[in-house]
């Protein structure tokens, strides 16, 4: 008998996706770690390494991988910004001048053509770090997001 947690609603990820999804992990992680060192470099130190990333932060990460490896056409960064916008504001974060996690603020919380251009870059980082990594993985079939629940099925 197994001691996971159950959630009520939530199916267990199949076995058989299990190592396909153990790939969108380390892709995310790769891709954290990218996204981590492009915004020291345009002088934004608040992104934590992985290891000390709250977890909703690591959950938006591979939310953002699953978009990309399980889209039937490559979706551009303006796609991965409308996604990520989408998923802070059902997390109740608005837009604000300076990141505020307390607030749930975030300057990029905006259109993506309003976003300054080192922004719209990373973004397309991340696509690029994401579908680079996928096709080393390998992996041709729809990875299933291992929190799927009964209704998303219809």
């Amino acid at each position: 008998m197994s001691s996971a947690k159950k959630t009520p609603g939530v199916r267990p990820l199949p076995e058989s996706q299990l190592p396909k999804f153990r790939a969108v992990e380390r892709i995310a992680r790769v891709a954290h770690a990218a996204v981590r060192e492009f915004n020291l470099a345009i002088g934004d130190p608040t992104m934590p390494p992985w290891g000390n990333a709250p977890e909703w932060h690591r959950a938006s990460m591979i939310n953002g991988v699953f978009l990309h490896v399980n889209s039937p056409c490559k979706l551009t960064p303006e796609h991965s910004h409308d996604n990520w916008c989408k998923q802070r504001e059902a997390e109740g974060w608005i837009y604000g001048p300076e990141k505020d996690i307390e607030k749930r603020e975030h300057p990029c919380l905006m259109p993506f053509m309003e976003l300054p251009d080192d922004q719209r870059r990373k973004d397309a980082l991340f696509i690029n770090i994401v579908r680079a990594l996928w096709l080393a993985e390998e992996i041709k079939e729809d990875v299933q997001h291992p929190h799927y629940t009964e209704r998303d099925e219809n």
